[in-house]
């Protein structure tokens, strides 16, 4: 994306917006000399040679119609370059259009407006590409009226340029020509069944191959009327010609026009960017719709992947509640990071900033956990130029808020590059191991347990301790009731530094002891920075990347099995995070069933830099046979629909447990798989707007386990919303009300003129609550003009407003 009209006048930055995945705008920094600011110009894509050709537009300071032809190639680095076709070129102008002719490879450029005298235009220029770039004005028959604000698009079946619309400066136009290419160029006007869309400029087409269809959006009705617009409408190509209106229900991007717009092929969707919407703040938004054209097409608003910046040892936690990964701190050589970010997992991933006024200091190397029952982030310690061992806690509910948390009994040293896992049946964390300012290694146990109140105490456990160490892996065993720690960076004999590749694990019994498991033939060797979690569907414990040392990092996946304590090197498809890293970050997303990692660092000398990059290990398409998966949650306004999958277990019995808030765990029924291996459950005794909490309990080995944990809100009660009038404008008759009703009280719809009468009135309160049309269409045409929209309910008024015209 090029130019355009800001706030501070046009611009001359070039954006990109990529597609794969999350959608993700980034700025590209371009070489060259760089066009004028510019708005109102056009711009094509030319495959062959990799590079966008942009013509005209209101340019500069004093934003002049330009007739400039600039060229930004897009291979290696992007470079603006001014061309001097040969030629004479096109008269300088505004608000024309311009479509890529494949077949003869050229850009053809059509109508628009000069600046001086301001006079709408009609001809048509070719701009070759191949060979030597030349400007041609093409000598077409019957031309349409002289026009500009127009959309148009390119019909690869046809052969042919497609216009719709536009003004000739006062009144706004509907209709339709085409512009065939072939020998002899002519004009002819396309007649097309079914009623038009209302006459508009400043409107965004884009051709569907899919549908053989030109798809159009928005607009303004005429200079004299100017109202914008928001409807879509689709012109069908195949048979005879055809409009039809696209049926969308909310959420609707606002009225506005001479918004940017592409078609995205690979997933069939109109994007739109932008444009000038007169009930915006600035008259100008920024946002980024999609309509997607597969049946039944709908609007929606894609989530923008902006990543927090590179860093490495930063701190993350999985909420459960809200299905989020929580990250928060780490940094670079020169650069700590006080921000903390959650990436939402619960849909297509989205990363959201959160500013917090006050909170620990920026660092690296701190622990967190996430605490279920007190619905908290809790952190300690960390590096942010000197080790720490203070206690935070980041509330995730609402706005988030940093607390610190005053716990009792002595507190352990400072440190960082420590582990902390999380035990829920004690509601503790366990933390070992790190290093202080000056590099000593630790291997000390604490426990902070996160009863009322906090409170610190040091485990002296049993058995030989491991080694000293920092910047090791570990996770939390809930049915072994033990934590393990892998590697590490540590001592070596000689007192130099080396990375660690032992295993050990803590009982945590009463009496917690050490226990170094033994040395398999196949396990990772020696590595520290790398990350490990627990995939409880599979009771084992996952470990990625690290470094090994002289330089090299591993992308190797390794698990370990919980149940038998062996080793085993994983090959899952797909490529790998890339680069290799060691002191990234990492989660179990256990209702998707995946292991999601973030950031790192690298510093082989063809990467250097730390990592920003998000990668997902999925096994949820994995033919194993797994105790309990999740499958569906769905919660409505009434009930809670719950369904777990189990394979392998004959016989099985689950309880049902639910839980509210940080209240205590409730069961609520015993379930069994039906012949499919299905355990459903509905809980009908829900209120609405509520939280909560549910999962299985399961007996195994002589005791009860828990498994497939999901956390889910019942829908709200209806509000009371006036959604407004479809189509708006409208011609006088066609006039559907959309609202929601919260309840079956007594409600009216009434439609006022701009005095105050009433010019026809409707109960709909015995509609009940929920989402309705009402047509309030009319035997008579209404007179041109504005009218009101009135929907009441008890002592409740919305209001909405329409334009009918002639």
């Amino acid at each position: 994306m090029f130019g355009g009209e800001a706030v501070d006048g046009a611009k001359n930055d070039v954006w990109q917006l990529s597609l794969s995945g999350t959608p993700a705008w980034s700025l590209l920094d371009i070489a060259g000399t760089l066009p004028s600011g510019r708005y109102l110009h056009t711009a094509i894509y030319d495959p062959i040679r990799d590079r966008v050709i942009v013509f005209g537009g209101a340019a500069g300071v004093s934003e002049t119609s330009s007739h400039e032809t600039w060229s930004l190639s897009l291979s290696g680095t992007p470079t603006w370059t001014l061309l001097a076709p040969l030629g004479t070129p096109p008269v300088a102008r505004t608000n024309h259009t311009a479509i890529y002719d494949p077949v003869r490879d050229r850009m053809l450029i059509y109508g628009g407006f000069r600046s001086d005298p301001n006079t709408a235009l009609g001809d048509v220029h070719a701009l070759s590409l191949s060979g030597s770039l030349e400007w041609v004005q093409l000598d077409v028959l019957a031309a349409p009226p002289v026009r500009g604000g127009h959309a148009a698009v390119y019909d690869p079946v046809g052969d042919r340029m497609l216009v719709f619309g536009g003004t000739e400066g006062a009144n706004g136009l509907n209709d339709v020509w085409a512009l065939g290419l072939g020998a002899t160029p002519s004009w002819s006007q396309v007649s097309v069944a079914g009623t038009p869309p209302w006459q508009r400029f400043g409107a965004a087409a884009v051709y569907d191959a899919s549908a053989s269809r030109m798809v159009l959006f928005g607009g303004i009705v005429s200079p004299n009327f100017p109202v914008p617009l928001n409807d879509a409408w689709a012109l069908s190509l195949s048979g005879g010609p055809t409009w039809n209106q696209l049926a969308l229900a909310a959420p609707l991007p606002s009225a506005r026009y001479y918004c940017g717009a592409a078609f995205d092929s690979a997933r069939r969707r109109l994007l739109v960017f932008g444009g000038i919407a007169p009930d915006a703040p600035t008259d100008l938004v920024n946002e980024l719709w999609a309509l997607d054209l597969t049946p039944p097409e709908a609007w929606s608003v894609p989530p923008l992947l902006t990543p927090p910046e590179p860093r490495m040892l930063p701190c993350s936690a999985y909420d459960s509640r809200r299905q989020l990964m929580w990250v928060w701190g780490g940094g670079t050589e020169s650069q700590l990071y006080p921000d903390v970010w959650s990436l939402a997992l619960s849909s297509v991933p989205e990363w959201r900033k959160y500013t917090i006024a006050m909170g620990p200091s920026a660092r690296t190397g701190a622990s967190s956990i996430y605490d279920s029952d007190g619905d908290r982030i809790v952190v300690f310690g960390g590096n942010d130029g000197a080790t720490r061992n203070d206690l935070w806690a980041l509330s995730p509910e609402g706005t988030p808020q940093w607390s610190t948390i005053a716990a009792v009994g002595t507190a352990p040293p400072p440190r960082y590059g420590h582990t902390a896992v999380w035990d829920s049946a004690g509601r503790r964390t366990i933390i070992f191991g790190g290093m202080n300012d000056s590099w000593e290694l630790m291997n000390d146990v604490w426990e902070l347990s996160l009863l009322d109140p906090p409170t610190w105490r040091q485990l002296i456990p049993l058995g030989t301790l491991p080694s000293p160490r920092a910047i090791h892996a570990a996770v939390y065993d809930p049915n072994g009731n033990r934590m393990l720690v892998f590697g590490g960076y540590g001592e070596s004999e000689s007192g130099g530094e080396t990375s660690l590749g032992d295993l050990w694990q803590l009982s945590l019994s009463e009496s917690p002891e050490w226990t170094l498991l033994p040395a398999a033939e196949a396990a990772p060797t020696a590595r520290r920075g790398a990350t490990a979690i627990r995939d409880a569907v599979r009771d084992r414990m996952v470990l990625h990347g690290g470094y090994l040392g002289s330089g090299l990092y591993t992308d190797e996946t390794w698990e370990f099995s919980l149940a038998s304590n062996q080793w085993r090197l994983l090959a899952p498809a797909g490529i790998p995070p890339s680069p290799a890293r060691g002191w990234h970050t990492a989660i179990y997303d256990s209702p998707r069933d995946r292991m999601v990692v973030f950031g790192g660092f690298n510093d082989d000398v063809a990467v250097d830099m730390p990592l920003n990059d998000t990668w997902v290990l999925d096994w949820s398409d994995a033919a194993t046979p797994v105790l309990i998966s999740l499958v569906e949650a769905s919660a409505g306004q009434g009930s809670v629909r719950l369904r777990w999958y189990t394979a392998g277990t004959p016989g099985l019995r689950a309880t049902v447990y639910r839980r509210e808030g940080v209240g205590a765990w409730t069961p609520l029924a015993v379930i069994a798989p039906n012949g499919s291996g299905f355990l459903d459950y509905v809980d009908a005794a829900v209120f609405p707007g509520t939280r909560y909490g549910y999962r299985l309990g399961i007996i195994d080995g002589g005791r009860e386990v828990f498994a497939g944990e999901v956390w889910t809100t019942t829908a709200e009660r209806p509000d009371f919303v006036l959604e407004g009038v479809r189509p708006n404008p409208t011609q006088g008759r066609q006039l559907t009300v959309h609202f929601i009703l919260p309840s079956s009280a007594s409600a009216r719809l009434r439609l006022l003129d701009v005095g105050g009468r009433r010019v026809v009135e409707r109960e709909v309160g015995s509609l009940g609550p929920g989402r309705h049309a009402v047509d309030l269409s009319l035997v008579r045409r209404l007179v041109p003009g504005v009218y009101f929209v009135h929907l009441t309910q008890g002592g409740d008024l919305r209001t909405a407003r329409v334009a009918v015209l002639d």
